[in-house]
């Protein structure tokens, strides 16, 4: 058992976290859910991370995203400057400041278009991971956060299945129950769920696609190469592709432990401190 069987200790603990809560909040909104999800993430994420519900918002003042994001705390101001655990309020995230970005629903519905449907959250999903990936990339050769590396000598090995940059955006969707279709009874059937995922067509690239899909307790998708052998990194890149598995009764473990080894891998680069400063008193900087 790899560290105390860590994956079946997170997935434990995110349902008892989610049950207590449920004594409070009965998840009829999805605000609430979201909510619950944020206080989860921070009893197992690191305290280097924060998290909050909002937007991310770039240089342009450009926006996606309405769901939970995960970002660096340490070195970026958050927009509305909320206090710690106000999960009720919305932030503001600048994009350079993002690791991650979770798509979350209550109850997913696979078929149709709906605004619970997984084609929709796909869609939420993809629109984050555009405007965060237009951020300016750290290239491989940084080794600080204004240093680069360079000369004919230096050799730097890039690994398979990963960004070549180090800070690009980890999206996820995770649900904690899921419907067929519109109108159906919710569906706790991990083979009909798996079924029902693996034979919907969905119209996103691979780079579009989410790193990360929790679709109830029991099935999760994650990105996987040579024919679904290997899993080589954490990030949905081509020629990987998003791969459905049943994982009975841990889905959220194994969704959190993919998502740390995600945002443990980013580097993220400094913001524009320059360009805003140019733009409000019009000197230039060198």
């Amino acid at each position: 058992m790899l560290y105390a069987d860590l994956i079946k200790t997170i997935a434990a603990h995110f349902d008892s976290a989610l049950n207590e809560m449920k004594a409070v909040h009965n998840f009829d909104f999805g605000d609430e859910f979201e909510i619950a999800v944020c206080k989860v993430l921070r009893r197992v994420l690191p305290q280097r991370y924060g998290i909050c519900r909002g937007f991310v918002v770039s240089e342009s003042g450009k926006s996606a995203g309405d769901d939970i994001i995960v970002f660096e705390r340490t070195y970026y101001p958050t927009l509305r400057s909320l206090a710690d655990g106000e999960y009720a309020q919305k932030e503001q995230i600048p994009v350079e400041a993002v690791f991650a970005y979770v798509e979350a629903k209550h109850t997913l519905t696979i078929a149709g278009d709906g605004a619970s449907s997984f084609n929709q959250a796909l869609h939420q999903a993809a629109a984050v991971k555009e405007l965060v990936n237009a951020r300016e990339p750290r290239p491989t050769t940084a080794i600080g956060r204004r240093i680069m590396v360079s000369g004919p000598y230096i050799h730097l090995d890039h690994p398979k299945g990963w960004p070549d940059r180090q800070n690009p955006v980890y999206t996820a969707v995770m649900a904690r129950r899921v419907r067929l279709k519109e109108g159906e009874e919710i569906e706790t059937d991990a083979k009909k769920i798996y079924d029902t995922i693996i034979s919907t067509t969905y119209d996103l690239s691979i780079n579009q696609a989410p790193d990360m899909v929790v679709a109830g307790d029991s099935v999760v998708g994650v990105a996987v190469q040579d024919g679904g052998k290997v899993i080589r990194g954490p990030f949905c890149i081509e020629p990987m592709v998003l791969s459905f598995h049943p994982a009975a009764n841990i889905a959220f473990g194994v969704g959190i432990v993919h998502m740390l080894w995600a945002i443990d891998s980013i580097e993220l680069a400094p913001m524009k401190w320059d360009r805003m400063l140019i733009e409000a008193l019009n000197i230039p900087t060198k």
